[in-house]
């Protein structure tokens, strides 16, 4: 008789240590598809900055392209009027 109940309560204790066992490992997979979840949302996002950045840079090229060439032509305006000043102060 006690050795019946020593063997059902062994079996329990192991049933029990398998059971804890298994709840961790479910847990850690569940921990493990969250991390998993959370890591692709990022990355799909670092992805969108990084698209919105390469348009923008682009938006900054052009806007700077034409800066230049409105300045380009601010200058010889520029010049165009003060050797027009010359011209008719000394004439």
């Amino acid at each position: 008789m006690k050795r019946t109940i020593a063997m059902a309560l062994l079996v329990l204790a192991i049933a029990a240590v398998g059971c804890w066992g298994a709840m961790g490992w479910l847990q850690q997979n569940r921990e493990t598809r969250r991390l998993q979840t959370e890591y692709a949302q990022a990355e799909e996002t670092r992805q969108t900055l990084q698209q919105e950045k390469a348009e923008l840079e682009r938006q900054l090229d052009e806007l700077t392209r034409q800066n230049t060439e409105q300045n380009e032509t601010l200058q010889s305006w520029r010049r165009w009027n003060e050797e027009l000043q010359r011209l008719t102060e000394n004439g």
